[in-house]
């Protein structure tokens, strides 16, 4: 008996009672408290999970696997943001923290995620260990991890300590200086408790809808991208409140839609948050951005003097970068943004009680406006393909799709660091595999113009119909 067990861009995920079960919980447990007590010693692990299908179960059973391992182990009493989770770890100095989530994923996913002391997801040099652990130890692992007996855990409640925390933190930086009517959509997830109450005790009136645990969110995808909160977006740009605010089914993303300007894409609001803190003297060393985000951000650094950092996707590049203090904040195109003086991690809750606060003094749209006037405007799009096996078409296409570009722009640069970027005149692309869905391309494109953006959504449609052919 053998089971393949890969972790991805964040942790081990796959459709549930098919790739992902709860033997694939305490395989993929047991293989990393084996590296980590080794690598780096563990006595103190912390457990939680979100609200998804059998999430409860598998998190009993990631307890057990640790307390057969003899460790000292806590789990959240109910469902509990990841970001809630880091920042638990991080009070308490537990030495290691498993969460149980698929986050943005479909309902039919879960997965294993792994946070290490600092309280950010465990880098590629752990996880390619614990996969070597995985297959060179697989059937002592398979012997103790069978007929495990699970047993209750002792219990911990975060949400009122990291809520009085949150609270505080925000009077501090940017204290709300009047209330504004928000509606609040955590679209059946964990941050079902935490967001609308942080706003209310920082004094605004909050509405929430879709604010019961349900394993399949509504039938709809637990991520608050515009086709998921729809209802949501036209209750704000109607004028019935000044904010809507969502998140993921784990809170580590965030949605703002604002009555003037609509849904907010992630990188505009990147880019609002790195302007107003910079403005204010806040962000002192730089920004890191992933590969696939806004180079907007560039422009907006390079006038304040900040450094910018381009990392692959996924927010345990740009961790690595706040846990060395190297830069301020860190953030991603799919809607997260981590604070060097917070957690290192995306913390979609904190980020939203951070953005509401500032809309109590300047109006987002403003902020937009003056970002405009003073670097232009960008205009980006990202599409996801179905593909068999993307990684290694994009891995076997890249002189191809290098090749084919060259006719329609100049080329300024080739990144290849997650994919293969392609950097223009006016204008850059990114083909690469998604890190979390299977056979998934993603496809992310920034222009200066509406137009050129459209020519080169065009060309690369194009481009992957050949790709397709390769054989």
């Amino acid at each position: 008996m053998s089971i393949n067990i890969r972790f991805g861009t964040d942790g081990v995920r796959g459709i549930i009672d098919q790739d992902f079960n709860e033997l694939t919980v305490a395989l993929t447990v047991e293989a990393t408290l084996r590296y980590w007590a080794s690598r780096y010693g563990v006595n103190k692990v912390l457990i939680g999970y979100d609200t998804r299908f059998k999430s409860r179960d598998y998190a009993l059973v990631a307890g057990n696997v640790a307390r057969q391992f003899g460790l000292d182990v806590s789990i959240t009493i109910e469902p509990t943001p990841t970001p809630v989770i880091s920042w638990f770890l991080r009070k308490y100095k537990y030495d290691l923290a498993i969460q149980i989530t698929a986050s943005h994923n479909p309902p039919e996913y879960n997965g294993v995620k792994i946070i290490n002391q600092y309280g950010a997801s465990i880098l590629d040099e752990d996880t390619k260990e614990i996969e070597k652990i995985l297959g060179r130890e697989f059937q002592d692992i398979l012997k103790t991890v069978s007929n495990l007996p699970l047993r209750p855990i002792d219990y911990v409640n975060p949400r009122f300590e990291y809520i009085d925390y949150i609270v505080s933190e925000v009077e501090v930086k940017f204290k709300p200086v009047r209330k504004l009517k928000v509606i609040f959509d955590p679209i059946h997830g964990s941050s079902i408790g935490y967001t609308d109450e942080i706003l209310k005790r920082l004094g605004m009136e909050v509405t929430s809808v879709r604010n019961n645990y349900d394993v399949k969110f509504g039938g709809t995808l637990p991520d608050p991208e515009p086709e998921n909160v729809k209802k949501m977006i036209n209750e704000v740009v109607s004028g019935k409140y000044d904010l809507g605010i969502s998140h993921d089914g784990d809170a580590d993303r965030l949605a703002i839609v604002d009555r003037k300007l609509g849904y907010i894409s992630a990188n505009t609001l990147l880019c609002i948050i790195t302007y107003e803190f910079a403005k204010r003297g806040i962000f002192k060393k730089g920004i890191a951005r992933t590969v696939s985000t806004t180079h907007l951000i560039d422009d907006i650094a390079k006038d304040f003097n900040l450094k910018v950092i381009e990392t692959p996707v996924g927010i345990k590049y740009i961790a690595k970068l706040l846990i060395n203090n190297e830069v301020d904040a860190g953030g991603e195109e799919s809607g997260g943004i981590a604070f060097s003086w917070h957690i290192p991690e995306k913390d979609g809750i904190y980020t939203a009680a951070l953005v509401t606060s500032i809309t109590t003094r300047v109006e987002l749209q403003d902020i937009v406006k003056e970002i405009e006037s003073r670097y232009g405007a960008r205009y980006f799009k990202r599409i996801n393909v179905k593909i068999t096996n993307a990684k290694e078409l994009i891995e076997r296409g890249k002189n191809i799709i290098v090749s084919k570009f060259r006719s329609l722009d100049k080329i300024e640069n080739v990144n290849d660091i997650d994919g293969i970027k392609i950097i223009m005149t006016n204008s850059w692309v990114l083909l690469r595999a998604s890190g979390t869905e299977r056979d998934k391309l993603r496809v992310y494109v920034e222009a200066s113009s509406k137009e050129f953006l459209e020519k080169v959504i065009n060309y690369v449609e194009k481009i992957i119909d050949e790709l397709r052919s390769i054989p």
